[in-house]
């Protein structure tokens, strides 16, 4: 099942608005944390588990069904995260919660009466430009009322007063209201209802937030959105571009970022394999085929990669020769061995 944020999706545009620099870091080089949050993958298991539990729902069987699915996916999504992470068995207290949450998510709507329209469902929108935006809808339903709404999951420790408020302030809901109305005009969506579920030490709270937005909002957001996009691509094309860093979004959901010691000197490659790691860097907007990667600064375009030579000539905003230079690494891990290896590193000459 995927999983994540999409490709020129809602949380895509965000980061850039939010700092150009972590932007920078996380898409056009490809930096990644060796060591995934906790956080972020109990919420990306509890995400598996809500769409194992809404198919079975979907299907008409009893709640202790539901419960027994749910909880399966979730074990199995925990253990694959275990293999991720530097220390297993860090985390198992997270098995325990997440167990812990479906059932008590079980006995506080085991009395709802939804319609089931479509479960991790990709939506897409094609701008007049060529620009498109893409996101992943969690759930879709209809009321008894007949009213049909996207429902959205999301895990938190916060207060969810204060989830409240930020998920108010968002643009998420105009984001997913456009995209799903623009694909099916003929089952419009009245709002996003957001299903938080939050854990504590003691106890699990719920809370299901509907935020419904008018046509303005939804509009502006579109406006904005094409924007963000075409100064995305501006950048990620032009030689030398400067990508700004934002300090007032260094702590973000109570959370420090994970580029802030790298973020004044872009100093990361002594820290690959230990803090980082490199991922698949691709960026495509409306070119089949059609991939970029990091150079530098840079990013340029290579149409057709397989196909073509390196000798080729890159096809971008500024064609010029392309050549290929092999950088050796070398790390110390923590039980003391030193790991070496090469990375074939794109060169403009």
């Amino acid at each position: 099942m995927n999983q994540g944020p999409s490709e020129s999706g809602f949380h895509f545009i965000q980061q850039f608005s939010n700092c150009q620099k972590k932007f920078y870091y996380t898409n056009i080089i490809g930096l990644e944390v060796a060591q995934p949050s906790p956080a972020i993958m109990f919420g990306v298991n509890m995400h598996v588990a809500m769409a194992s539990w809404y198919e079975v729902y979907k299907s008409g069987l009893l709640l202790h069904n539901r419960v027994i699915k749910a909880k399966e996916a979730f074990i199995l999504e925990h253990n694959k995260c275990q293999d991720k992470y530097i220390e297993p068995g860090l985390f198992e207290s997270d098995l325990y919660d997440g167990k812990n949450m479906i059932e008590e998510y079980g006995l506080r709507y085991c009395d709802e009466v939804w319609v089931v329209r479509a479960i991790e469902k990709v939506i897409e929108y094609k701008f007049k430009s060529g620009l498109r935006i893409t996101g992943r809808v969690d759930l879709v339903v209809t009321s008894k009322e007949g009213r049909h709404y996207i429902v959205d999951h999301k895990t938190t420790k916060w207060a969810i007063a204060s989830l409240i408020r930020e998920l108010n302030k968002s643009d998420q809901a105009s984001a997913y209201m456009f995209m799903w109305n623009k694909m099916h005009p003929e089952m419009q969506v009245c709002g996003v209802m957001f299903n938080i579920m939050r854990r504590s030490k003691s106890t699990c709270d719920f809370k299901q937030h509907l935020v419904m937005k008018s046509r303005e909002d939804i509009d502006n957001f579109a406006k904005s959105a094409e924007e963000t996009l075409t100064e995305i691509i501006g950048k990620i094309t032009k030689s030398n571009a400067i990508w700004t860093t934002n300090t007032d979004r260094c702590f973000d959901y109570n959370r420090a970022c994970p580029f802030m010691d790298i973020c004044p000197g872009n100093n990361y490659e002594s820290l690959l394999g230990t803090v980082f790691k490199l991922k698949e860097v691709r960026y495509d907007q409306g070119r089949e085929h059609a991939e970029r990667e990091p150079i530098g600064e840079a990013f340029e375009d290579v149409s057709l990669r397989s196909t073509r030579k390196r000798k080729n000539l890159v096809r971008g905003n500024h064609a010029r020769p392309l050549f290929y230079m092999r950088r050796s690494w070398s790390v110390r891990g923590r039980s003391g061995k030193k790991r070496r290896g090469v990375r074939r590193v794109r060169q403009l000459q």
